[in-house]
Order: C-alpha cells, then sequence, then structure tokens
C-alpha cells in the first residue's frame, strides 16, 4: 500500500518565494506584528476586525505618524493563540520598512515585527512552447517548468564561446552582458553576415529571455549570457579558430559557467592546461560531445575537468547522430531544438550542440540555488539527479554519462543544504511553532505540548523513541524527504511508521493527537482551492515527467467559494506527482510524493 506525503500542506499549489521585500508595483507594503504573549488582549472570533482604542490602543501614536492604512487580525479564525496575536497591516509604498520595525521592535508589547512574504504562484511562462518537436518538447522533457520554481539563474553568468551572436536580437538583447571577439581581437562580438547562426540558436538555449511574451524560453531564465566571439570573421561560420581563447577569456572575466559547442579528434596539452586553468578559477565547463555516432573521444569534451554532453531526442533514445562513450558525463535533449536565430527570427537545429548549452544552462540554474557550490559539486548535482535512460538505449548503457538530466530534481539537489546531525523534539516548556530539519535522522524523544505546532522534517528517518508523546491540542507532522528534497532511502519509511504504530499499540500516542506524512492510516488526499468567482476549472494529476496519468476533475464549472479535489492513492506507485488545476487561464500546481 502507498500513501502520500503532502510536502505542502495547507495550500492548493507550490508557491515560489520571490524575495521577501514588497514589490514595488505593489500598491502598498505589509508586515506582521506579533503582540508579546503577556500582552492582554481578546479578539473576535468570527471577524478580522480590530478595534484601536479598546484593543490595540499602543498603536494608536504609530498608526497615526505611518498613516497606515489598514490593521487587521488576518488569522482571527486560527485556534493557534500564537497566530492570533499576529495582526497585518499595510503602509504606504514611500514609508522605509526597516524603519517602522526598528520602531515597532522597540515596544515592549511587540514581540517582533516583518516584512510579509510576497510569494509567486506556480506558472507556465507566456513564452514556453507547447510539448511537442515543433516548439520546446526539450523543456517539458527536462522538468525545467518545475526547476523554475525553486530557482531562475539570478545574477549567474553563462558564456557562449561559439562564432558569433545577433546582439540585438530582441530574445536575447536583454540577457548579454559584455563579452568579447577574441578571434577578431576587439569587444564586438556581433554577426559579421547572417551566415552566423550557430552562436545565436546556442545562445537561446541558455539564456533568451523567459516570460517575455516573446518567442522562446530558456533553461537559463533569467541567466546572464556572456557571447564571446571565437571565429574570425574572415573564416566560414563553421569552424571555431580561438575557442581555447575564448574559454580562458571568459574564465578571467567572471563567467560561472562556459559552454564550448564544438569540438574534434586529437588530445592538445594547451587545451587541457586552458581547461585546468578555467577549472582552477571555479567555472563549470561544459562541452558537446560530437556529432560523429562514434565512441571514439572528442576534445574539448573528452578533457579532464569538462561536463561532456551526448544528445537525446523525444522518448530519450540516442540521438542517431550523437557521440557515445565512457567519456560522456550526461545526455540531454539536442534533436530538433528550437531556440533563436538572426534576423530576429527562430528555428530548429539538431546536434550535441544544442544538448551542451541546455546543460550549461541549467548549470547556472544550480549555482543560482546556491553560488557557493564547486565545480565539482555542480557536476554531482547533475549527474546524481539525472534519469536513468538505460531502458531505451539498451545497446549504449553505461555510454550516455550518468542519464537524462531532470532539471527539477538537479535544482533541488542544490537547494537541499541543511546539516548533518541529529535533532531532538523539543522539551516540555515549548509552546509554539517550531521546524526541525536535518540532513539523517531526527530522534525524537520529549514531549510536544498543547499548543505546539510541530514539524520534523530529516533525509532517512523520524525514530520516536520512549516518552515522545503530543497532546492533543498539539499539532505533529513528519516529513521523510529533508530540507525540502524528495529522498530515496529504501525502507526508512516504513521504518518511520513501523515505529509510530508501535509507539501507539503502547499508548504513547493516540490518533487524534497527531498528523503524519505519510500517514499509514489514510490512503488519500484531499486538495482544497477557493474560487473568487464562478470558473471553469479542470484538474489533472501528473508524474514528474511531466506526463498525465490520470484525470481529477473534466472542465467543468464551479460557484465561487471553497472547493475540494479528492486524490485515491491506492493504485499509485511509488514517486513524485503534480496536481495540476486550471482555472480559467490560470495553471497552479501541488507536490505530491509517494512512498512505498
Amino acid at each position: 500500500m502507498k500513501y502520500i506525503n503532502q510536502i505542502i500542506a495547507v495550500v492548493l499549489c507550490i508557491f515560489s518565494l520571490t524575495s521577501t521585500a514588497q514589490d514595488a508595483s505593489l500598491p502598498s507594503q505589509e508586515l506582521y506584528l506579533k503582540l508579546a504573549d503577556s500582552y492582554p488582549i481578546e479578539f473576535n472570533t468570527d471577524s478580522p476586525e480590530v478595534n484601536i482604542e479598546e484593543q490595540v490602543a499602543f498603536l494608536q501614536p504609530f498608526i497615526e505618524r505611518y498613516q497606515i492604512a489598514s490593521l487587521e487580525s488576518s488569522f482571527y479564525f486560527a485556534e493557534s493563540e500564537l497566530l492570533k496575536r499576529t495582526l497585518r497591516f499595510s503602509i504606504p509604498n514611500e514609508v522605509s520598512i526597516d524603519a517602522i520595525i526598528e520602531s515597532l521592535s522597540s515596544l515592549e508589547e511587540v514581540e517582533y515585527a516583518e516584512p510579509v512574504p510576497i510569494y509567486e504562484l506556480t506558472y507556465t511562462p507566456n513564452d514556453l512552447g507547447g510539448n511537442s518537436t515543433g516548439a520546446q518538447w526539450y523543456l517539458h522533457r527536462i522538468n525545467a517548468k518545475q526547476a523554475w520554481d525553486v530557482t531562475r539563474g539570478d545574477n549567474i553568468v553563462v558564456a557562449v564561446v561559439d562564432n558569433a551572436f545577433q546582439l540585438n536580437h530582441p530574445d536575447l538583447a536583454g540577457n548579454f552582458v559584455a563579452g568579447r571577439d577574441v578571434a577578431d581581437n576587439d569587444n564586438n562580438p556581433n554577426i559579421p553576415n547572417t551566415s552566423f547562426t550557430h552562436g545565436t540558436h546556442v545562445a537561446g538555449l541558455v539564456g533568451a529571455s523567459t516570460d517575455n511574451g516573446l518567442g522562446i524560453a530558456s533553461i537559463g531564465y533569467n541567466i546572464d549570457v556572456m557571447p564571446i566571439k571565437a571565429t574570425r570573421s574572415s573564416y566560414p561560420p563553421n569552424f571555431i579558430t580561438n575557442g581555447y581563447e575564448g574559454i580562458t577569456w571568459a574564465a578571467q572575466n567572471g563567467a560561472d559557467v562556459i559552454n564550448c559547442s564544438w569540438g574534434g579528434g586529437g588530445y592538445s596539452t594547451t587545451g587541457q592546461n586552458v581547461i585546468n586553468t578555467a577549472h582552477n578559477l571555479g567555472a563549470v565547463i561544459v562541452a558537446s560531445a560530437g556529432n560523429g555516432s562514434s565512441s571514439s573521444p572528442s576534445y574539448p569534451a573528452a578533457y579532464n575537468h569538462i561536463i561532456s554532453v551526448a544528445s537525446t531526442y523525444t522518448s530519450d533514445q540516442k540521438s542517431n547522430f550523437s557521440n557515445y562513450g565512457t567519456w560522456v558525463d550526461i545526455a540531454a535533449p539536442g534533436q530538433n531544438i528550437r531556440s533563436t536565430l538572426p534576423l530576429n527570427t527562430y528555428g530548429n537545429m539538431s546536434g550535441t550542440s544544442m544538448a551542451a548549452p541546455i546543460v550549461a544552462g541549467l548549470c547556472g540554474l544550480i549555482l543560482s540555488a546556491d553560488p557557493s557550490m564547486s565545480s565539482l559539486s555542480v557536476e554531482q548535482c547533475l549527474e546524481n539527479t539525472a534519469d536513468n535512460i538505460d531502458a531505451a538505449n539498451p545497446s549504449y548503457i553505461g555510454q550516455l554519462g550518468a542519464g537524462r538530466i531532470n532539471a527539477y530534481q538537479a535544482v533541488l539537489c542544490a537547494s537541499a543544504s541543511c546539516p548533518n546531525f541529529v535533532l531532538t523534539s523539543p522539551s516540555d516548556d515549548i509552546y509554539t511553532s517550531i521546524k526541525y530539519e536535518a540532513d539523517q535522522y531526527i530522534i525524537a524523544s520529549n514531549a510536544i505540548f498543547g499548543g505546539a505546532d510541530a514539524e520534523y522534517d530529516a533525509g532517512n528517518y523520524i525514530e520516536l523513541n520512549a516518552g515522545f508523546s503530543a497532546e492533543i491540542a498539539s499539532v505533529f507532522e513528519a516529513y521523510i524527504d529533508g530540507c525540502g528534497g524528495l529522498r530515496s532511502n529504501g525502507g526508512n519509511a516504513t521504518e518511520q511508521r513501523s515505529i509510530l504504530e508501535e509507539e501507539m499499540q503502547e499508548g504513547k500516542i493516540t490518533l487524534s493527537s497527531i498528523e503524519i506524512y505519510p500517514n499509514p492510516f489514510r490512503t488519500q488526499t484531499t486538495i482544497s482551492y477557493e474560487l473568487s468567482q464562478s470558473s471553469h476549472v479542470r484538474a489533472g494529476l501528473f508524474d514528474a515527467q511531466g506526463r498525465k496519468i490520470r484525470v481529477l476533475l473534466s472542465d467543468t464549472v464551479q460557484e465561487a467559494g471553497k472547493q475540494q479535489l479528492l486524490l485515491n492513492s491506492e493504485d499509485l506507485s511509488a514517486g513524485l506527482y503534480y496536481c495540476q488545476l486550471q482555472i480559467g487561464d490560470q495553471l497552479f500546481s501541488k507536490k505530491l510524493v509517494l512512498v512505498e
């Protein structure tokens, strides 16, 4: 039997945290204010209204000074006293949030004040093409959309060392940073004529402007692209004349990742020295494996300290042109790949030249999730999270690297950086909301008293030892994923459930006192949402590869108000799933994890 782990348990969708600061386009800024536990007050239980004079008179001067537009008890319906004591209010945009927080924090009636986080709903960028070979099937295949809910490439520079670039292409111009023509020794990497198409196509795969309503989306989303022209203008556009100079210039001028969609046979000591130098400067270097359908090493891809990329097609089979071999590190889509072209156009190209920049862009996303990662760590996240494609390539097992990239799992790998140590449950003087995280495991041995909201999140298991208990007035949740990312750890989830059941049999825990995920006593989950108005609604269940496996709700009109979907998990295999809800023309997703 399988059970659902609701990673986000109280909202209908995954949200993407963009900033705790307010968006300047919003009409006002908002803050939370937590009243001190010692402050005497009684709140309404049926309305968010706050009577300032009777309930929080100490705030009156503050409200007048800062022209507070609204003040409410937005958690008036909560059972938690802690949340009831948390007020929410708006302030004008021209007022400094820091100044207000400092003023409020000095009051003895206030425990803390903080900005209300602004979250974005999960969504599909308005320039992400469809899942077809005439559009952008490759981004769907590698779970790019889910990866963008984790990170979007901000403050990362990916250098593209290629023949030349249309610098004013409307889908690229906003993401280009200063580059170099190392071949003709000037600062103009622009195309000398329209036959130089390759660099513009590759650059678009790394970092075309995404969600701008134009052309295509790129895996890099917000990544900055450093254009390095490495072909002399007097040469045919299908040759790279100064590739190693380009790598060196990029590494020395701050590129975090360097893409090389070119290569050939023959080892070069200078080439390896260039790669070593760039590697020692901290750059992640990616190169195409070549298009000869051969197992012979191609360089620079086969050098040490380079991520070598083979090409795959829609069903994860090796592209017929792609090189392969034990020297290949990873595979990525590279056939019928749509991207930018000169003269402000778009078109499809095929080759490991297309697979490499998709990987380079993903490396940029990984670094944006954790900029402190070494190039080795980036490569490990990339390879350790790749999808196994042996079944689609029985003749090439062990010769297509670690598998086909999975962008979502790769950025989760980078974002899961919590400590490696044991945590114990709260002591008997805890009456508040807490969250305990551990990369390995949590040993719970103390009491969770009434009024406490406790959440345990461990990578391997949660052990409930003798002495652990949770009173009825408390809420206890336990997740077996660790730091927000899904981890596969064999029987650990089963071990957790068996320990829990043993504790229950001994009478130490009652069903009414806890919420536990994975839940051994429920085989279904309820997905709740609220409509502000009558709307067309439909819903489906998708697997981690984005394939629809079940229709949960056919297109129907639902009235305004609270609505629910019931999902039965008994016939689903273990893995990661998404419930996608379409309300009108908006899409929302909820992440679900099933464990054995």
